[in-house]
């Protein structure tokens, strides 16, 4: 599917203070359950006819700040959807 000019994308993130963490090293599971989350909405979107692509290229800084993100919320993912050509 090309993605570019896709009607649609999903920021997928996750809240860094309400995620499980490993006490004995301190690693929280956002990332992990963010992208378990991800693919099952890619997984839903095809069953649908909609695809999808994953895009992690981006600047997660800039992201926050044009979407106005609150500082506990840490963006992993771009879900860019359409119908495919």
């Amino acid at each position: 599917m090309r993605f570019f000019n896709a009607p649609l994308a999903f920021i997928i993130s996750y809240d860094k203070q309400r995620c499980w963490t490993r006490s004995y090293d301190g690693k929280d599971s956002g990332e992990i359950d963010a992208s378990i989350v991800a693919t099952h909405m890619m997984l839903e979107a095809t069953e649908l006819g909609i695809g999808s692509t994953w895009v992690m290229y981006f600047i997660p800084e800039a992201i926050k700040v044009e979407f106005n993100f609150p500082n506990n919320f840490e963006p992993v993912a771009l879900l860019v959807m359409g119908y495919p050509l």
